[in-house]
């Protein structure tokens, strides 16, 4: 404070207040006239009280630079000149443990926004999407007293380079973040890894990592995951989207064969190769594809060494010279910890929803864990099954939905309008149910078989569809199903049974036998006329 004597007043002003790093400027000037002593001592004791009570305001912000020990990182960063962190790839996150009730915390981002899931003490909330520039973005508030865990989740990778400035805490400090991974698991692969489209049953919409299958993996066995996966994709190639390249590369656009992220994964996963089958000629396809996953292969043992399992894990059933049909050639002809895991492809979009990565979750993560590397399934996955077991059909009486507001319940459809609907003293089996209204449909993809495995049917194969319907008067269903080969969009062979429907809960029955050669059947619910409510649809092998 600074008292000066101008003319016969008294003035006296605040200098600004540099407090970390973050200039908080107040600045005040009073001038009162020449009166007594005593009045201007009383001014002054004001004044001590207004620069006090400014300096409170902002003493329980407690800024955390992104070099701070108590940070962690998780997936690929590179350290800035200035001691930021910088991320691309969709993946990667940054954590703080913290006693506070308020976080924020700043980003640097380039014109195209890129999406961060927020998790706050392992609890998904909403997301930040971030803004061209410097910003600072809240991430929790108003949370109880006491210890936190705050996780800021790279969703997307649709711009350049994401910088990570630090955390800012209200009321509270940084503590060690103590958690104990059961075991490290690398991943890498394309657009299905990565989660495109995953908040759409159309094929649209914003990718989702957090909630893609190699997430959603990682925690169901409490395993530290690496993520390195983008669309478009391949094992090998030229440029720099191929497996190959990201083995060796921190942020996707430069690669360098000296490069090492010091993970040392237990598991290393590589689901790529759909994208080759379309950059190789059909001649030597096979032969070429194969020669790329052997790369592949090659390169991780050059880094890792022979110790770390490496799994092929590829899709079966959407096109006749799909990579799942040779890769466990691969693994017979290499040898050594080298396994393939094969899932379904059940429905006619070259993308799945959060559904089907759930389904693919459970196939790898029971994978994994056949393995005996002590790495066990612990955790329950964050969204219902979307792969029917045993046969039957998934999420049958309709009870589940997806995670984090999307609205996605398992049975596809192709116009909007199905409604999902609670009513827990109406409903047949549990608290929902749907209703479909003249001309409305839903279907849902199964694995022909049933036993989740790569193959066609025999023609041999019976299963009894069963579910409960009601409608209003006069109203008609139509309950079947159609069938597919290996190869997508060929469905055929549709066989629906009319039925009238009881305005009360009724049971109906349809024998459903696939073709031989089937690889998909999918289940049709339509209503043909007025409307009708279902509930409880199971689907049950015979043979």
């Amino acid at each position: 404070m600074v008292l000066a004597l101008q003319s016969a007043y008294y003035c006296y002003s605040l200098k600004p207040i540099l407090y970390r790093r973050r200039l908080r400027a107040y600045q005040a000037r009073w001038c009162y006239p020449d009166k007594t002593l005593t009045q201007l001592l009383t001014k002054l004791f004001y004044c001590l009280v207004l620069t006090l009570l400014a300096f409170v305001a902002h003493a329980g912000e407690h800024f955390i630079a992104a070099d701070h020990a108590l940070i962690v990182y998780e997936g690929r960063w590179r350290s800035t000149t200035g001691g930021e962190a910088s991320a691309v790839w969709a993946g990667t996150n940054v954590q703080l443990t913290f006693d506070g009730t308020n976080v924020t915390l700043t980003l640097t981002a380039g014109n195209k926004s890129d999406q961060f899931r927020v998790v706050v003490d392992q609890q998904a909330q909403g997301v930040v999407r971030t803004k061209p520039g410097t910003n600072s973005y809240l991430l929790a508030s108003d949370l109880t007293p006491g210890v936190h865990h705050i996780k800021l989740f790279k969703e997307t990778f649709y711009g350049a380079e994401v910088i990570f400035h630090g955390f800012t805490i209200i009321d509270g400090k940084a503590l060690p973040t103590r958690h104990r991974y059961s075991g490290r698991v690398e991943f890498f692969g394309d657009s299905n890894m990565s989660g495109a489209s995953l908040y759409s049953e159309k094929d649209g919409g914003d990718t989702g990592t957090y909630f893609a299958y190699p997430s959603m993996v990682s925690r169901m066995l409490n395993a530290q995951p690496s993520i390195q996966a983008r669309g478009g994709a391949t094992l090998g190639g030229e440029g720099p989207n191929t497996v190959l390249s990201f083995i060796f590369s921190d942020n996707w656009f430069d690669s360098d064969p000296s490069y090492r992220s010091g993970f040392m994964p237990d598991v290393v996963v590589i689901n790529a190769g759909a994208n080759d089958i379309y950059r190789v000629e059909k001649s030597g396809q096979k032969a070429e594809v194969k020669a790329r996953f052997k790369a592949v292969i090659q390169a991780l043992r050059d880094i890792h060494g022979d110790m770390p399992h490496i799994v092929l894990f590829n899709a079966y059933g959407w096109d006749k010279n799909e990579p799942a049909n040779y890769s466990a050639e691969v693994v017979d002809e290499i040898g050594g910890n080298l396994s393939a895991c094969h899932f379904p492809w059940m429905w006619e979009k070259w993308h799945g929803s959060m559904v089907e990565h759930a389904g693919q979750a459970r196939v790898l993560s029971r994978c994994i864990a056949e393995l005996n590397l002590g790495i066990n399934i612990v955790n329950q996955a964050d969204v219902f099954n979307g792969f029917g077991e045993s046969g039957d059909v998934a999420n049958g009486s309709f009870e589940a939905q997806a995670a984090a507001g999307f609205n996605a319940f398992g049975w596809r459809y192709h116009d909007d309008g199905v409604a999902r609907i609670r009513d827990p003293d109406s409903a047949f089996h549990g608290e929902y149910y749907i209703q479909l209204d003249a001309g409305e449909l839903v279907h849902q993809g199964t694995d022909a078989t049933g036993d989740l495995l790569p193959g066609p049917t025999k023609g041999t194969e019976q299963f009894q569809l069963e579910l409960m319907m009601r409608g209003a008067s006069n109203s008609i269903a139509l309950i079947g199903a159609d069938f597919e080969a290996q190869p997508m969009y060929n469905r055929q062979h549709q066989k629906l049974t009319q039925f009238r429907v009881s305005p009360e809960w009724q049971k109906y029955e349809v024998l459903i036998e696939p073709p031989a050669g089937s690889w998909k059947s999918f289940i049709i619910l339509k209503a043909g006329r007025g409307t009708i409510d279902i509930d409880r649809v199971r689907l049950v092998p015979i043979r």
